[in-house]
């Protein structure tokens, strides 16, 4: 454990001065969730050197490739969980669901260490998160994003380096909500708008969500409608969260479960983009 908060620390130290300053630019940020993710590669020698298909192996067996997909697919992973870390309970609910499917398989397979390591990270989001949702009186911000963030991804691919059965495509598809929401965001922004990918915007499905709340219950209490937001997201987790428990070595399975949220968020996304907005 001491050596993956040691590999965090720069990550959430830069979230930290983000939070305390608002001066930090979108390259700094990613330059020390960078520097985060290839100490993790590194050091603790994990990353995605499979994704189950023969000519994609080939490529990430070279360690170059494999530390820039690494560093690609786990940074990405870092900030779509902050980019989730919008309304009361939402990123921190998501996470101890995720964390708690990654703990029931893990029990399945007997290791100890990730039951452990997933159980450590739910207590401490728990402590905050029964502060924040729903009367949100305490934030995550950056600093905590970001770490939470790490942590899902660097135990997922521990978790997999110590099994053969398991698929990278498990871990991604317990990352499933918040990675796609980056995805599509940055396809929004970049092909829709026309507008830069780092460049912010209040169409994230999130914040639609919460848009369709406010108009529902103008009169409504702030705080609760920005409460009611979570819910609806973390359902739409488990789309991804529950197939990863029960299919988690099966690739096929994984990628299909992965192809059918994208499917769902999308004609979700669509029709109240249609329909209220």
């Amino acid at each position: 454990m001491q050596p993956i908060l040691l590999i965090s620390l720069p990550i959430f130290v830069i979230g930290l001065i983000e939070d305390l300053s608002a001066k930090i630019s979108p390259l700094w940020r990613l330059m020390f969730i960078l520097l985060s993710i290839g100490s993790a590669f590194l050091y603790l020698d994990i990353g995605i050197s499979s994704l189950g298909f023969l000519w994609t192996d080939n490529l990430l067996s070279y360690p170059i490739i494999g530390l820039m997909f690494t560093l690609l697919v786990v940074g990405g992973a870092v900030n779509s969980v902050n980019v989730i870390d919008g309304y009361n309970g939402l990123m921190s609910g998501y996470a101890m669901l995720a964390s708690t499917a990654m703990a029931i398989v893990a029990y399945q397979l007997g290791d100890v260490l990730i039951v452990q390591l997933d159980l450590l990270l739910i207590a401490s989001i728990l402590g905050f998160f029964l502060l924040n949702f729903p009367m949100g009186k305490l934030f995550m911000g950056d600093g905590g994003a970001y770490f939470i963030g790490l942590m899902l991804s660097m135990i997922g691919l521990v978790f997999v380096s110590r099994h053969d059965e398991l698929s990278n495509w498990f871990v991604l598809l317990l990352l499933m909500y918040p990675m796609f929401e980056l995805l599509f965001s940055i396809y929004r922004r970049k092909i829709i708008h026309n507008t830069p990918a780092s460049e912010p915007d209040p169409y994230h499905l999130h914040t639609l969500i919460h848009k369709i709340l406010v108009k529902r219950h103008p009169q409504g209490d702030k705080i609760m409608n920005n409460s009611l937001t979570a819910p609806f997201l973390w359902v739409l987790s488990l789309v991804g969260i529950i197939p990863a428990v029960f299919w988690f070595d099966n690739k096929w399975a994984l990628i299909s479960w992965a192809c059918l949220f994208m499917l769902i968020y999308i004609v979700i996304y669509r029709r109240i983009q249609s329909r209220y907005v």
